[in-house]
């Protein structure tokens, strides 16, 4: 859950998010959050002083929610593995629910390459953490008997957040309710047979 902004740089923290998983990385400037926010540019500037200082603050932000996320579940091996995959795919949800936004992945994954080295190994850290946090989940599921799946858990891991990410993209042009059928499905896939 993204909490309300308190001043100004968590204003342009927020809304420097939501235009990226709106429009991408490349597709919006320090003017667009400026103007929106009723600020100078110069106000933007002052906080982030580049659009890499805005992008590392964003994902610095998406690990911190992630990270208290799986801090309240506790470890896999003692939370309800289907809980903590709910909880997992509501992060989906709330980009599907928030203007049909796609996800920090999605957005920029397309736009690796034009950001920074620093953007890009913080995206990748990020990845990490949550791929090894989902086959986490997934390694324990199976151990117990309460998710079924062939291969390996992070293979696993990285055809569920390839299909939320690519869901969330699709359901841009599609209806939502395709996005929530493929949740089904991807829940459905896992149960024991």
């Amino acid at each position: 859950m993204v909490k309300k902004p308190e001043n100004t740089k968590q204003k342009i923290l927020l809304l420097g998010e939501k235009l990226l998983k709106e429009k991408g990385i490349n597709a919006f400037s320090y003017h667009d959050i400026s103007s929106s926010l009723g600020v100078k540019n110069a106000a933007v500037h002052y906080h982030f002083g580049s659009k890499e200082d805005l992008l590392l603050a964003i994902i610095e932000e998406n690990r911190k929610r992630f990270e208290q996320m799986i801090q309240q579940m506790g470890t896999a091996g003692h939370m309800e593995v289907w809980n903590g995959l709910q909880e997992f795919i509501n992060i989906y949800i709330s980009s599907i629910e928030n203007n049909r936004q796609i996800c920090l992945f999605g957005s920029l994954g397309s736009d690796f390459f034009t950001i920074g080295p620093k953007g890009q190994t913080s995206l990748k850290l990020l990845s990490e953490k949550i791929l090894a946090w989902l086959s986490e989940i997934l390694t324990e599921g199976r151990k117990r008997g309460e998710f079924e799946f062939k291969g390996h858990a992070r293979i696993k891991a990285m055809m569920l957040c390839s299909a939320l990410a690519g869901g969330l993209q699709l359901a841009r042009i599609s209806e939502k309710k395709d996005f929530y059928n493929l949740v089904d499905q991807i829940k459905s896939d896992l149960k024991p047979s």
